[in-house]
């Protein structure tokens, strides 16, 4: 009986950590139109915030127009915190890379 419950406990332990530490991840940057692109990201961690997702976005983005050489510009963004039972946090975000 003892080793049912510590098995159990262990068990209940590692769902628990799989569930606060969730699984984030980020698109590829691909183009929007003329002189545009869009990456978009996502975290399914227990109160995860879409403004992190958000600010790991421009990152990869200003990376992405410093590796061309140019300058990036945001176009626009959409962010949503983790809601329970209802969806992820999430963030999309187009832009512009301008020449220097």
């Amino acid at each position: 009986m003892n080793k049912s419950i510590q098995l159990f406990s262990i068990i209940f332990l590692l769902l628990t950590f799989i569930l606060l530490t969730g699984c984030a991840s980020t698109s590829e940057i691909v183009p929007a139109g003329k002189n545009k692109y869009m990456v978009s990201g996502s975290n399914l961690s227990i109160g995860a915030s879409g403004s992190q997702i958000k600010t790991d976005l421009f990152k990869k983005a200003s990376d992405y127009c410093t590796s061309k050489g140019e300058i990036f510009e945001p176009v626009d963004t959409s962010s949503v915190d983790y809601r329970v039972f209802r969806g992820t946090a999430n963030a999309e975000l187009t832009f512009r890379c301008v020449p220097k």
